[in-house]
C-alpha cells in the first residue's frame, strides 16, 4: 500500500470517527432538550457547510449534499 493510500485511509477513519462523535452529541443534545434537532438549526448548520466550503474551494453541491447525509445521520440515530 502506497503512503499515499495510507494517509487517505487515516483520514477517511477520522472522518468516521467524527460522525459517531457528531452522532453521540445529537443524541446527548436530544436527551437534554436543547433545539438542535429543529429543522431551522439543520437548515442553518447545512448552510454554514455551503458558505464554508465556497470559502475553501469546494464543489458547494458536493458539500450540501454531504451535509444533508450528516444531519440525516444524526436525525435517523434517535429514531
Amino acid at each position: 500500500m502506497t503512503d499515499t493510500r495510507l494517509q487517505l485511509e487515516k483520514l477517511d477513519q477520522q472522518i468516521l470517527k467524527l460522525l459517531v462523535e457528531r452522532v453521540q452529541l445529537c443524541v446527548e443534545a436530544r436527551i437534554r432538550d436543547e433545539g438542535l434537532d429543529s429543522r431551522e438549526v439543520e437548515t442553518e448548520i447545512i448552510s454554514m457547510w455551503i458558505e464554508e466550503s465556497v470559502d475553501l474551494g469546494l464543489d458547494e453541491v458536493i458539500v450540501e449534499k454531504i451535509a444533508n447525509m450528516t444531519v440525516r445521520l444524526c436525525r435517523e440515530e434517535d429514531e
